[in-house]
């Protein structure tokens, strides 16, 4: 259910992203987000680790 959940936001940040109202660093975080998000679905890291409360936030907040 996180995991859903972190997608969800990601997509949302996306969409933000394309509309054009977030900041450079915003994109940067969104990156990092996603590359860690993608890291956990390849069972590179854990998914705890990778999608954790700070990550969600991270994304919602956006």
């Amino acid at each position: 259910m996180i995991m859903r959940a972190a997608i969800v936001s990601i997509a949302a940040a996306v969409d933000n992203v394309e509309a054009g109202h977030c900041t450079r660093r915003e994109r940067e975080e969104l990156v990092l987000v996603c590359d860690r998000v993608a890291a956990a679905l390849r069972g590179e890291i854990d998914r705890s680790t990778a999608i954790d409360g700070d990550v969600i936030s991270a994304v919602t907040e956006r």
